[in-house]
């Protein structure tokens, strides 16, 4: 199941799902391909934003449809402990920020669903 109100698009499943993964996209300003050193400040920013304590070589740095993509995992303990996996995907134009987010206990249960549908991202060129 997918809503995409709110310029979110959501996906996660209705009756059996354990978490759900939330696309959101931007333009940039720069028009040049970022570096992938712009890409993992861009993500640990966004961490520290939410004064997530993420060490540096924990945002691995990947690349999905040609474009540099930071990617690091989180777990936001309080009273419901909650699993993060984030990513930045960058290109010459534009950002998508996907994030998926579980309980902490359920971390690996959707594992390969949220990386297949993470790796299906294509550029509109």
């Amino acid at each position: 199941m997918h809503d995409d109100s709110q310029d979110t698009i959501s996906i996660f499943r209705e009756h059996d799902g354990v978490g759900a993964i939330q696309l959101s996209f931007a333009e940039r300003t720069s028009r040049k391909l970022p570096s992938p050193e712009e890409v993992i400040a861009i993500a640990k920013k966004y961490a520290t934003q939410r004064e997530w304590r993420v060490p540096d070589d924990a945002v691995r740095l990947t690349e999905i449809d040609g474009s540099p993509c930071a990617v690091f995992e989180y777990v936001q303990s309080g009273d419901e402990s909650s699993y993060w996996q984030v990513w930045h995907i960058l290109d010459s134009t534009r950002l998508v920020f996907i994030t998926y987010v579980c309980d902490s206990n359920e971390s690996t249960a959707e594992l390969s669903e949220r990386n297949a549908v993470v790796a299906s991202l294509k550029w509109s060129r």
